[in-house]
C-alpha cells in the first residue's frame, strides 16, 4: 500500500518537489528547519537551493504540507504538518502520536485563527488563552508528570484553559 500511495505523488509531482514533500512528511509533528530538510534530500539527490525552495512554497500553497511556528520565535525551526494525517505511514514507520498530533493540527485548522507551539505546549491558541495538547495513550502517571511539567509554562503566558485529547484514558 504505501508504495502505491507514494506512486499517487510522484505522478502528482516532479522528481524534486514528491522528495521534498516526502522529507517534510518523515518528519510529521517535529520541529526542523528548512535547511535541516535541504541537507537531507541533498544525500540522496542533486537539489539546488533555489529549486528546493520553489518546491517547499508551491507544496504549501497547494495545501500538501504545514509549517507551525514557534511563538515568539518567527525564525525557529516549524512543526510539521501535512494535510493528510495518514501520510506519515507511507514514508515513514507508523508513529500513532504523531499522526495524533496531525490529525488534531488539521481540526485546529477549522478555527481560522493563529496557532502557535512551544518547547513544553504541542497548541497554543494565544488569541483564545488556549493550550491543546494531544496524548496518544497515557497513564494516570504520565498525565500528572505531564501536567506539572506544563503549568509553568501556561502560568507564564496567561493560559485560560488546557484540552487534553487521548486515546484509552478518561
Amino acid at each position: 500500500l504505501s508504495s502505491q500511495v507514494q506512486d499517487i505523488y510522484k505522478k502528482r509531482l516532479d522528481n524534486v518537489e514528491f522528495e521534498v514533500l516526502a522529507e517534510f512528511v518523515a518528519h510529521t509533528s517535529s520541529s526542523v528547519t528548512n535547511i535541516e530538510i535541504f541537507n537531507n534530500i541533498k544525500q540522496r539527490v542533486k537539489i539546488s537551493k533555489d529549486k528546493f525552495y520553489k518546491s517547499v512554497a508551491k507544496l504549501i500553497d497547494n495545501g500538501y504540507i504545514y509549517q507551525l511556528q514557534k511563538h515568539n520565535s518567527p525564525n525557529a525551526s516549524k512543526k510539521i504538518y501535512s494535510y493528510d494525517f495518514s501520510l506519515f505511514e507511507h514514508f515513514k514507520e507508523i508513529n500513532f502520536a504523531n499522526t495524533l498530533e496531525n490529525m488534531v493540527y488539521l481540526e485546529l485548522l477549522h478555527l481560522n485563527t493563529t496557532i502557535f507551539y512551544t518547547l513544553e505546549l504541542p497548541f497554543f491558541i494565544e488569541s483564545q488563552s488556549l493550550v491543546i495538547a494531544p496524548l496518544a495513550f497515557i497513564n494516570e502517571d504520565s498525565f500528572i508528570e505531564l501536567s506539572d511539567k506544563i503549568y509553568n509554562k501556561c502560568k507564564k503566558l496567561n493560559v485560560k484553559s488546557v484540552k487534553f485529547i487521548t486515546v484509552g484514558y478518561e
